[in-house]
């Protein structure tokens, strides 16, 4: 599958409730949190609450479905900036793009609210990312097409 500028892709899962148990039986975190409703909500949570490895997961899975394999995945990295719940729905939406300094873009507005980003995060990240990309298409445009 080949993913273009602003295509995105999605994959929905709504976890059931016993996939904690599952998953903390695949893992080894048996953290109370996680299995123990009585104790999720003795700390202060609304409930049991899913692994964030297990949301990792599935940040990895929809990655290698739109890439067309685990093979084609050589690294992810994540941030954990919230919780998910049993019988929430949770959905992975991914799109390519090359606009790294606005969020108005449709990638970029994917994670713009969810990721609780600030326009000033995009200008910090992106102007740098905008800068190297000019300076190496540059350089190497003229000997990857050159002028006859």
């Amino acid at each position: 599958m080949s993913l273009g500028q602003g295509d995105p892709i999605e994959l929905k899962v709504t976890p059931d409730p016993y996939v904690t148990v599952r998953y903390a039986g695949a893992s080894g975190d048996f953290n109370p949190i996680h299995v123990d409703e009585e104790y999720a909500t003795s700390v202060g949570l609304p409930g049991r609450i899913l692994h964030g490895l297990w949301t990792m997961a599935q940040v990895a899975r929809a990655h290698t479905d739109a890439a067309g394999g685990p093979d084609k995945l050589r690294s992810l990295g994540v941030q954990f900036r919230g919780m998910g719940r049993m019988g929430e729905e949770i959905v992975v939406t991914l799109a390519a793009s090359i606009s790294y300094i606005t969020p108005f873009e449709p990638s970029c507005l994917l994670v713009y609210g969810p990721g609780k980003y600030r326009f000033r995060d995009f200008l910090i990240a992106g102007a740098p990312l905008s800068l190297l990309l000019l300076v190496v298409l540059m350089l190497l445009g003229p000997l990857l097409w050159p002028l006859q």
